[in-house]
């Protein structure tokens, strides 16, 4: 069973693991823990939300430069994505 060492707030919620200590004394905790089960659940609700939100801009920004080109004649208007 891995051990993380934990980085937390001044609220003693986690917000770091390392693989190993960074400083004597360093609080630990098992990979099973429901803090660390907690935690890296969040970092992974966080990331999935990132993605989906840098997809919501890839797909504005690929619309807007089509709707600019076309404009501008560089496309054609029944240009169709």
């Amino acid at each position: 069973m891995k051990n993380f060492y934990i980085k937390r707030n001044e609220s003693k919620e986690i917000t770091g693991l390392y693989a190993r200590p960074q400083y004597e004394g360093h609080e630990k905790l098992s990979e099973k823990s429901q803090e660390i089960v907690t935690f890296l659940k969040n970092q992974k609700d966080v990331a999935d939300e990132a993605q989906l939100n840098e997809q919501k801009i890839q797909t504005k920004m690929r619309q807007m430069a089509i709707e600019s080109l076309q404009a501008d004649n560089e496309l054609p208007s029944d240009f169709k994505d």
